[in-house]
């Protein structure tokens, strides 16, 4: 029964990967590189992300948690 389950899963998910790679458009991030990791605000370990051109977000990358977002 739960390997039925997850043969499900499995495929599910390999479908949608399949379809969200047939959609996939070139965003402009505006930045290079638009990711890396830096210490913010004194906290080690953040992943700083640009979103867009002025758009920039920080995940804590030892709990995967969202810390900040910021314009510009």
């Amino acid at each position: 029964m739960h390997r039925l389950i997850l043969r499900r899963l499995i495929l599910g998910a390999a479908l949608l990967m399949t379809a969200a790679a047939a959609n996939v458009s070139t965003v402009e991030r505006g930045h290079d590189p638009w990711v890396f990791r830096c210490v913010l605000d004194k906290h080690a370990r953040m992943a700083v992300v640009a979103i867009s051109k002025p758009l920039w977000i920080c995940y804590d990358a030892t709990d995967c948690t969202m810390k900040e977002a910021w314009h510009g």
